[in-house]
């Protein structure tokens, strides 16, 4: 497998989900607000894009082929566009339950 992007990590990853396509993959790090989509084609693993949210990332989902759903800490749970890289909706508040 030969990678093509690289970013620093600096910190621990907390959750890595393959989509269900098997040609994405999306990488959550430990206790931040950071997360990365990943491309996977045949050998290769490109970095599609990387952002950072304002609120730390408690967890995350995909939903259906083109979206992510993101429990956000202080902040609604929001479902997240991978085309257009936008918020296409909302849905509630996070309650953290300790």
């Amino acid at each position: 497998m030969q990678i093509l992007n690289t970013i620093d990590l600096g910190r621990k990853i907390s959750k890595s989900l393959l989509h269900e396509n098997g040609n994405t993959a999306l990488i959550l790090f430990d206790g931040s607000s950071e997360f990365a989509i990943l491309n996977i084609l045949h050998d290769e693993l490109a970095l599609a894009y990387y952002h950072k949210f304002d609120f730390a990332i408690l967890d995350a989902c995909f939903s259906g082929e083109n979206y992510i759903w993101f429990a956000l800490d202080g902040a609604i749970n929001m479902e997240w566009s991978i085309d257009t890289r936008t918020i296409s909706r909302t849905c509630g508040e996070v309650v953290n339950n300790n």
